[in-house]
């Protein structure tokens, strides 16, 4: 609770998020904009791409190492290289490489996939979403790794943008996924990521030097120092 972090600006505040989860350092950010840069929501996304388009090889591989599915790398790498039209109809194939646990791994994914390609255009995004992560025991799997409860509380607050946007929209999942990544790519879609601690709480904080005004820290650490300034030279 003594150490503050003042940051200039909150744009990469994430990665010092990302540093602390690491080391287990509670923390609270009375800013942030990180939610969809963290790790588990960039899997879920994975996973509605996967869904939405078989033939999205990326996305398909970040579902596939995900812990929803838990591949390992040596796996990847025989079912890349032997890979037909799509990951999805390559899942089924007996490699002589693939080891008996991984390629049970393999068509439980191949199956999940099947069923909620079927799915997807009759649920809404936040039932869909819902379903995946109880079908792939996801919240389990993230409560066992360092900062799991940081993980469980983004994927609730990703469930509540779920539910907003059926609230608002009509849309299909492939419209949800194309209004995620408009709005990323606008930067209109900030989302702090969850917060599991309060502002009282003894832990670090991270804020902006305009939010600190009028608060003192024993220990204030300013990052980003050689970070430059936006100079308009017009």
């Amino acid at each position: 609770g003594d150490f503050c972090l003042l940051f200039r600006a909150t744009t990469n505040d994430y990665i010092y998020e990302d540093a602390l989860k690491e080391y287990g350092i509670p923390y609270y950010n009375f800013g942030g904009k990180g939610l969809f840069e963290s790790q588990e929501i960039k899997d879920l996304m994975n996973g509605l791409k996967a869904i939405s388009n078989r033939y999205d090889t990326i996305a398909t591989i970040g579902f596939l190492r995900s812990p929803m599915i838990g591949l390992s790398d040596r796996t990847l790498y025989w079912l890349l290289r032997n890979k037909k039209d799509n990951l999805l109809n390559t899942l089924e194939e007996n490699f002589p490489h693939i080891e008996d646990k991984e390629r049970e791994k393999a068509n439980r994914a191949k199956a999940i996939l099947n069923e909620f390609i079927i799915k997807k255009d009759l649920y809404s995004v936040s039932k869909l979403v819902s379903m995946l992560i109880a079908r792939t025991y996801y919240l389990d799997s993230l409560m066992m790794l360092p900062g799991g409860k940081q993980m469980v509380s983004n994927v609730n607050k990703f469930m509540d943008i779920c539910m907003e946007y059926d609230r608002n929209s009509l849309g299909s999942l492939e419209d949800f996924i194309d209004y995620i990544e408009m709005m990323k790519s606008k930067g209109n879609l900030e989302e702090s990521q969850a917060k599991i601690y309060t502002e009282d709480a003894n832990v670090v904080k991270l804020m902006t030097i305009h939010k600190s005004k009028g608060l003192q820290f024993p220990v204030t650490i300013i990052p980003q120092m050689a970070r430059g300034f936006k100079v308009d030279n017009s």
